[in-house]
């Protein structure tokens, strides 16, 4: 099931025609997590999430909409 966040992680990626890999290599992740989290699959780590979400230079409303969508689904 497609998230906020997997699909902002793809779509930013895609804008910056990085690779999988080349999003885990500079994200410390594994190519299998990034896909997993662009699918919707999985979510990442606070840590990991920061890390994106600095990269990609998100908006603080990008991230409240994410964290919001997040902290619904664990309700």
């Amino acid at each position: 099931m497609a998230t906020k966040f997997g699909t902002m992680l793809l779509t930013e990626r895609r804008k910056l025609k990085m690779t999988q890999d080349e999003l885990a290599e500079k994200t410390g992740a594994t190519r299998a997590s990034i896909s997993f989290w662009e699918r919707g699959d999985r979510v990442p780590g606070l840590g990991f999430f920061a890390t994106i979400a600095k990269m990609f230079d998100w908006t603080d409303e990008q991230i409240r909409d994410v964290l919001d969508e997040l902290s619904e689904d664990a309700s």
